[in-house]
């Protein structure tokens, strides 16, 4: 009998040896059906070889091609077996949602998407009122799931209607997806969009609908050549099978949808700078209003949203408001991907409700690294403010984490044990950022190389009487509202607390007998002034 054997070819996977994995199950002469998954989110344990036995999937892990040949042989009895894959702990315990057939479908097979529950979702919404729709993601309290955390319903909201004056409609409206992810530290979006592409593709439909939108784009880094071919294959699936493409379940609506692969700039997650480099032209924040809502898109009115935040659409409409909120330990309802990556033992995602304790997330990756101490964590990408020690019992949502300081932001973590130096971290995250600014603005074009380099020389035991207070001088003038867009702020948000948590780790890198430069002095006057 022909056994079934799952490998996942997420990019991921691939760059762990997935492939040579998959070629030597080939390779081996046995009697099996290999059939290609995307990943679960267990990172460490990738290659993750999956032999249904029984009826159920057992799971094999780290594997390399050498191991396939006794893992054949032996099965359960192989000392890689991890035993059925639904009953690890970590993977038990979890709440997925959005993440639920991630490494269990074959990603672009539409069939199995159906069987798993796929597109039952759209086929509620498309006999709803596209304004029940909002109302009722309204009502779910989704906020954004990218890093700005606005109420979703809200901003669907915003776009007009046209129902009573179809004469009025525009030529188009646009529903636009960021699948960019530059966010330092991010990968939740490209895991599911390689996992489950049909998920996506039906909550956009779903999105659109909702909103009025005729056409959907996917804005999607140009690094991400695996989802990207993952995405395109999907998305010609649902073309031919009717649920994208013209009247689509026999409804009258249509809806085209195309893929744009970018150049790749972090300034890219600021909505109207999407827009600007989707339409052609440089990468540049717009002055608001107009918002996209009014004007976006070539003119247009367009929503922009997430991709994490539109994969829960179709469970909100399926399920109801009620019962997505339900889903949060406190005010904010759902689910949420958070991931973790730096000094963790067990690197990956996992999908819990919101509101679970940054301690009870931790331990989900095993903790710290080696069984070290936790000195300091980025709660939610680059830009978010740094949490430490002190702040293990707070709950990850939104309100929680600002509570403390800081904000959700993505919610996938970088996490640094006792032994980093903190110097080093605030260098490369404020290298990033001078890197991708635009340029458009003084203070962010020229101040975050100028804060760069102050950095730069405190790790190199270079650092001068007053560095300190020009650090701290840098967060006030390049802080809200003093740049265009928020690129700066972001910026010196994990500056601004590493002053406050390590400000005598910073001081003393400062060689005892440094002299105050002439541009210390001068940057002083103007903080006096």
């Amino acid at each position: 009998m022909t056994t079934k054997i799952y490998v996942p070819c997420d990019a991921a996977s691939l760059s762990m040896g997935a492939e040579a994995v998959a070629d030597a199950i080939r390779e081996s002469g046995a009697d099996v059906a290999v059939t290609r998954t995307g990943t679960r989110g267990l990172l460490w344990l990738e290659p993750l070889l999956e032999i249904e036995i029984s009826g159920r999937r057992v799971g094999f892990g780290p594997v390399t091609p050498d191991d396939v040949p006794g893992i054949l042989t032996r099965g359960e009895a192989h000392p890689l077996c991890l035993g059925p894959v639904e009953d690890i702990p970590y993977l038990k315990s979890q709440q997925r949602l959005t993440f639920q057939r991630c490494g269990v479908i074959d990603p672009v097979s539409l069939d199995d998407y159906k069987a798993h529950g796929g597109l039952k979702g759209l086929t509620h919404a498309v006999a709803m009122a596209p304004q029940a729709i909002v109302e009722e993601v309204t009502e779910s309290g989704l906020r954004g799931r990218g890093g700005a955390g606005f109420p979703t319903g809200v901003k669907w909201s915003f776009m007009p209607r046209f129902e009573e004056n179809p004469e009025k409609r525009p030529a188009h409206i646009y529903m636009v997806a960021n699948a960019d992810e530059m966010e330092p530290g991010t990968f939740k979006d490209r895991l599911l969009m390689e996992g489950d592409p049909h998920q996506f593709i039906e909550s956009m439909a779903i999105a659109s609908y909702a909103i009025g939108a005729d056409i959907a784009y996917v804005f999607i880094r140009g690094e991400y050549t695996e989802c990207q071919r993952k995405l395109q294959r999907a998305i010609d699936e649902a073309m031919e099978a009717g649920y994208l493409g013209s009247d689509i379940f026999g409804t009258g609506y249509s809806l085209k949808m195309y893929l744009h692969m970018s150049a790749g700039r972090y300034i890219c997650g600021e909505e109207s700078a999407l827009l600007s480099a989707l339409e052609g032209r440089r990468a540049v924040p717009r002055h608001k209003p107009p918002f996209p809502a009014a004007s976006g898109l070539f003119g247009q009115p367009t929503t922009v949203n997430n991709v994490e935040t539109i994969c829960n659409v179709p469970h909100i409409v399926n399920n109801g408001a009620q019962w997505y909120k339900s889903l949060g330990l406190h005010k904010d309802g759902g689910t949420k991907i958070f991931g973790a990556s730096g000094h963790v033992a067990r690197p990956g995602l996992v999908e819990l409700p919101l509101g679970t304790k940054l301690s009870e997330v931790l331990d989900y990756f095993g903790g710290i690294r080696g069984g070290r101490e936790l000195k300091a964590l980025l709660p939610g990408g680059g830009s978010t403010p740094l949490l430490t020690q002190e702040h293990l019992n707070t709950p990850m949502d939104y309100e929680g984490v600002g509570a403390v300081g800081s904000r959700l932001g993505t919610a996938t973590m970088v996490v640094m044990d006792d032994q980093t130096p903190i110097v080093g971290v605030l260098k490369n995250l404020e290298h990033f950022y001078a890197q991708e600014s635009c340029g458009w603005c003084t203070p962010c074009r020229d101040g975050l190389p100028w804060v760069e380099r102050i950095l730069t020389n405190l790790e190199a035991g270079k650092g001068n009487p007053g560095d300190i207070e020009l650090l701290e001088l840098h967060t006030k003038l390049l802080g809200p509202g003093k740049t265009f867009c928020a690129h700066a702020p972001g910026a010196m948000g994990p500056l601004e607390s590493g002053l406050k948590y390590f400000r005598d780790e910073l001081a003393a890198l400062i060689p005892d007998d440094a002299t105050t430069p002439d541009s210390t002095q001068a940057a002083n006057a103007v903080s006096n002034h």
